[in-house]
C-alpha cells in the first residue's frame, strides 16, 4: 500500500517561508494547512533523485549527463545540462518532465536512471527556475 506523501509550500508576506509535509507522517496522519493563500499541495511522486532525495510535482529537477560519440562510444567531454519541471499529466494520469512546451514521461525515467543523472534544484514555489 503506497502511504499518503504530500507536502505544501508555507508563505509569509507572499514569500516562500517553508514547507509543510502533510498526509502519513512519523506513524500517524497530519493534514494541510488551510487558508495559505490558495497554494496546492504537492504530491510525492515515488522517485528519488541522485541524492536519494523525495521528487515532489513542482520540483525542479537538473538533469546532467556526459556526450558520447556513437561511433565510438567514448565520453566527448562535453556536458549537457537541462531543467525541467515535474507535472502530473492530469489526461494521460502519469508523471511528467516539463519543458518549453513539451511533456516528457517521467515515469519512463526508472529509478537507476533518476538516481545516476537527475538532482533537484528548487521548486517553482520557492521561485527557482531558468
Amino acid at each position: 500500500m503506497r502511504l499518503i506523501d504530500y507536502r505544501q509550500p508555507l508563505f509569509l508576506s507572499r514569500h516562500f517561508h517553508k514547507w509543510h509535509y502533510w498526509g502519513d507522517v512519523d506513524g500517524g496522519f497530519k493534514g494541510p494547512v488551510a487558508g495559505n493563500l490558495g497554494r496546492n499541495s504537492q504530491a510525492y511522486t515515488g522517485f528519488k533523485d541522485k541524492n536519494n532525495i523525495k521528487i515532489y510535482g513542482g520540483d525542479i529537477i537538473q538533469s546532467k549527463c556526459e556526450m558520447v560519440r556513437l561511433s565510438t562510444n567514448t565520453p566527448t567531454g562535453e556536458l549537457v545540462i537541462r531543467n525541467y519541471e515535474v507535472r502530473w499529466d492530469e489526461k494521460k494520469g502519469r508523471w511528467g518532465r516539463y519543458k518549453n512546451g513539451k511533456f516528457e514521461l517521467l515515469s519512463g525515467l526508472d529509478q537507476e536512471s533518476l538516481t545516476r543523472w537527475y538532482k533537484i534544484i528548487g521548486n517553482i514555489s520557492e521561485g527557482i527556475w531558468e
